[in-house]
């Protein structure tokens, strides 16, 4: 398990961004207030990808025999959690600007830990694919912004 401890802090830091991530999409639903159904469904969408990215993550923790429950954030999640913080939801523009941000932000930590050293084949496979994914979905978000901000502008 000491070989994997550095692996396992790490994706313990991508399992705390996936939640938050779950939540923050949470958010900017509720802050949508009915409005906007294509993007209501599109953040939908993002929730169900951090909940089968979260239970990969999690499997792979206690795979390297990790606990899933002993945490203390790491530079990963710390950076993350910077970023969004000088955000704050006011309306639904300010929802659209967060969600962007923090894709960018997930999208930048994914890489980071792909291009570590020390991780194992299987691990870094995983990122990858969770990697494609996030860039897959997170394009589609901000084509979706995009549209919404050029018909209202």
């Amino acid at each position: 398990m000491k070989h994997h401890a550095k692996t396992i802090h790490q994706l313990k830091d991508l399992i705390k961004i996936n939640s938050e991530r779950i939540k923050d999409y949470q958010d900017a639903i509720d802050c949508l207030k009915g409005e906007r159904k294509e993007l209501s469904i599109a953040y939908s969408k993002m929730i169900e990808q951090s909940l089968q990215f979260k239970t990969e993550l999690e499997n792979t923790v206690i795979i390297y025999g990790g606990a899933l429950k002993d945490y203390n954030p790491g530079s990963i999640f710390e950076k993350w959690l910077a970023l969004k913080d000088d955000f704050k939801y006011q309306n639904i523009d300010s929802s659209h600007d967060i969600c962007i941000s923090c894709e960018d932000a997930l999208l930048k930590a994914y890489k980071k830990l792909t291009q570590d050293t020390d991780i194992d084949r299987d691990t870094r496979e995983l990122l990858d694919k969770q990697h494609q994914k996030l860039e897959k979905y997170s394009c589609e978000i901000k084509n979706i912004l995009e549209e919404y901000e050029t018909i209202h502008s």
